[in-house]
This record gives structure tokens, C-alpha cells and sequence, in this order.
């Protein structure tokens, strides 16, 4: 292939690339918006998602209180227990409370929840035993 022929189609190519990566094309397909629902993105048997819900903010469970990403003091449920093992999250995905490990749902294989990061929930904080009541509370500082 001659030289000018070569030159052709790099500038073919250079100018496609340009098109396609264009100022058209900058803004990508839009923001990404974090559902609120504990069970959104939460895989059924199948292996179908549940359809996830669009929302603007995340608002912190009800009647708490976000010191940063974390709560700033535990949120207690009626479930009295012993020590940390007797606690699990009322929810499979974004857990916005703590109960007793038997009223907690057990997760089956192929369970798995979106990856969003949700501050008043167990993505954030723990479940434990506090004060003799199962509580969703804040991770210790390290």
C-alpha cells in the first residue's frame, strides 16, 4: 500500500474515533441513582433482579441520626440477647435494623445484593448486643 493510501486511512479512521468520542457523546448515559428499597437488586431464584427503584436522596432510617456515614448511636430493637452472635440484620441487603438471629432471614445460595454503599444500614454499621437488646450501632473507630 502506497504511503498516501496509508495517510488516507488513518485519517479515516482518526476522523470515525472523533465522531463516535465527539462532544455528542461526553455526557455518557446519565447519573446513577441508588435505590432505598432493603431488597432492591436482591437476586430471586431464578436469577431475575428485582427491578430497582429510583430515588434522589437516601434518607436515613426513620428517627435516626447520621454522624458522617455511620449512625450516631445505636438503633435498638425489642430482641433481647447475650452477646454479638445472638443478632443478625433484619434484612438480606441494607439491613436497616437488627433483630434476634431466629427472626433474621437466612440467605440461600446465589443470594447476592447490589454493591451500593447505604450509611444508616449494616453496610455501614454492625449488629451487636448492646445494653441486653440486639441494636444496629456504629462500628468502633479505629
Amino acid at each position: 500500500m502506497g504511503s498516501s493510501r496509508m495517510f488516507v486511512a488513518f485519517a479515516v479512521v482518526g476522523l470515525v474515533v472523533a465522531v463516535a468520542c465527539g462532544p455528542g457523546n461526553a455526557n455518557g448515559p446519565g447519573p446513577l441513582v441508588a435505590p432505598t428499597d432493603p431488597d432492591a437488586g436482591l437476586l430471586k431464584a431464578g436469577g431475575d433482579a428485582a427491578p430497582l427503584p429510583t430515588v434522589k436522596d437516601e434518607p436515613a432510617p426513620s428517627g435516626t441520626k447520621l454522624c458522617g456515614c455511620s449512625l450516631c448511636e445505636p438503633v435498638f430493637s425489642d430482641d433481647a440477647c447475650s452477646s454479638d452472635a445472638d443478632c443478625a440484620p433484619s434484612a438480606l441487603c441494607h439491613a436497616e435494623a437488627c433483630v434476634a438471629k431466629s427472626k433474621a432471614p437466612q440467605r440461600t445460595p446465589g443470594t447476592a445484593c447490589t454493591e451500593i454503599m447505604k450509611c444508616g444500614t449494616t453496610d455501614a454499621n454492625s449488629c451487636g448486643c448492646v445494653k441486653g437488646r440486639c441494636a444496629l450501632a456504629p462500628r468502633p473507630k479505629s
